[in-house]
């Protein structure tokens, strides 16, 4: 497990980096402008469509065939599998079909803002990267299929490859056509989908196209998902309003929140998503079998680790969000006025990354315990929050204020999950957590300050991209320093498997 973890962690940062020079190479070409804000409509409309109905039925997949598999043996869980497949892939031609018939009133749903050529470049680009729709679902219950089974490398390198495609995509637009960009989105989706497929069939699995409408696990499967379906359907409303509101102010503020996003997005998969895929087989486990106690422990450990990291991260990132924008992003097209608009978005993201990370974590708890109500009430809850606090933010902040709105949402729905959770277990390691948390944000405060100390009012500030390096290796030896006095236990053991592992 510990092995797997490492493997992970490195994979998905290899995949988030590819993630940061593709959002770096289109800001070289496009900067934060007409073709960049459709490109990303363009890219967010099939992931939404088909994204809360495959976030469901994949959230589910997982816990009901380890429970086939445990009942009835490996053969039924694969048959189960096999039909959930099936269902994915019917569901996604109707999807399709209806997508591309609607497709202008689709992109005006999602940015009723655009108008004249912006709206017909949109609309051409939305009819290409609908197809896409037709392999997203299935990749996911491929990749699920393979984190059941300990492989948890296909998902990264699945997206590394994509990102390649992507890029190289963006490139040749650049030469050719910008049509070849929506063609690139295509064409990565296809090759991720075939990665998946090929490496679960090398693995044994084989795919009948017959379809059982009356599997048990398929029915308990989509039972279980309907909660996670309308709840990631309520989240992907808000998206959708986010995006909608941003493409009623200026050309480039939508490429300015999904390039904000997409660095925010990085620090969160690189660590969050990668102890919640691991760890999350061994939740399902410990919730089947009824270990309660070892819940709570594990539940506990995994918040402590992403306070340990988040908090550090969330802080860093806050006081060199500009210089940090300007390092990844400021090149070519991408010009100092989106700088300064992109970094004053990610200020406010990264307020929220402690938030965001908790959140993870305790949804696919919820999950693991065959919850999905919970987790949809509280979504409930915190989206109507984003919604208000978007309309209001917006009015006094322009598009920052919607960065803003999502994080104070995050913070919302996180301590609700918490708190829930709580009462479900009938008690969590609270005190723990708080302890923890407590001297996280101390010693992270501590190097905030240090930070802004030595980049701001040093020579640092003028040297570029040298200057914020530095900066943060100091930022993070300053954490390190403070933390060992600290007396975290996550922290101590973390340190001290480090320094064995050396030896």
């Amino acid at each position: 497990m510990k092995r797997n973890a490492a493997y992970l962690t490195i994979a998905i940062l290899i995949s988030k980096i590819l993630g940061l020079v593709r959002g770096l190479v289109l800001s070289y070409f496009y900067g934060t402008s007409m073709v960049s804000d459709v490109y990303f409509t363009s890219w967010s409309i099939p992931n939404v469509i088909f994204g809360f109905v495959a976030i469901g039925l994949v959230s589910t997949f997982i816990p009901v065939y380890i429970r086939a598999s445990e009942e009835q043996g490996e053969s039924v869980a694969d048959r189960y599998m096999s039909d959930a497949l099936n269902l994915i892939t019917v569901l996604a031609v109707v999807l399709v079909l209806l997508g591309l018939v609607f497709t202008k009133e689709l992109v005006l749903v999602f940015a009723h803002g655009y108008t004249g050529a912006k709206l017909e470049l949109a609309v051409r680009f939305t009819k290409v990267t609908l197809l896409s729709i037709f392999f997203i679902g299935a990749r996911s219950i491929y990749e699920s299929y393979h984190e059941i089974h300990n492989r948890f490398l296909i998902a990264p390198i699945g997206s590394f490859m994509m990102n390649i495609v992507v890029i190289l995509s963006i490139f040749m637009s650049v030469k050719t056509d910008i049509m070849v960009l929506p063609i690139g989105i295509f064409i990565a989706s296809v090759i991720q989908y075939l990665f998946a497929y090929l490496t679960s069939k090398g693995k044994g699995f084989k795919r009948r196209l017959s379809f059982d409408v009356r599997n048990p696990y398929v029915k308990m499967m989509t039972v279980m998902a309907i909660p996670i379906i309308l709840g990631a359907s309520i989240d992907q409303i808000n998206l959708v309003i986010d995006r909608t509101i941003a493409s009623t102010f200026v050309d480039g503020s939508i490429s300015a929140i999904s390039y904000a996003s997409q660095i925010n997005d990085a620090v969160l998969g690189v660590f969050v998503s990668t102890m919640a895929t691991v760890l999350y087989p061994t939740l399902v486990g410990n919730a089947v079998r009824n270990e309660t106690e070892q819940l709570k422990g594990t539940v506990t450990k995994i918040l402590n680790v992403v306070n340990l990291l988040m908090i550090p991260a969330s802080i860093g990132i806050m006081v060199l969000s500009k210089p940090i924008v300007m390092m990844l992003l400021g090149h070519g097209q991408f010009d100092d006025q989106a700088i300064v608009v992109t970094g004053t978005i990610l200020f406010f993201y990264a307020l929220g990354l402690v938030a965001f990370g908790m959140r993870q974590v305790l949804t696919k708890t919820f999950y693991a315990l065959e919850d999905t109500k919970t987790p949809v009430r509280i979504g409930v809850v915190s989206v109507v929050a984003n919604i208000l606090l978007n309309l209001v933010l917006s009015k006094i902040m322009g598009v920052t204020g919607l960065a803003l709105a999502t994080t104070l949402a995050a913070f919302i729905g996180s301590l609700l999950l918490y708190n829930a959770l709580r009462i479900r277990l009938d008690g969590l390691r609270t005190g723990q957590f708080i302890r923890s948390f407590s001297k996280t944000a101390f010693a992270s405060l501590i190097m905030g300050f240090a930070v802004y100390a030595i980049y701001y009012p040093t020579i640092l500030s003028d040297i570029g991209k040298k200057g914020v390096v530095i900066a943060i290796g100091f930022g993070i030896a300053v954490y390190m320093l403070v933390m060992h006095f600290m007396g975290v236990p996550e922290y101590d053991e973390i340190i001290k498997k480090r320094i064995k592992a050396n030896a």
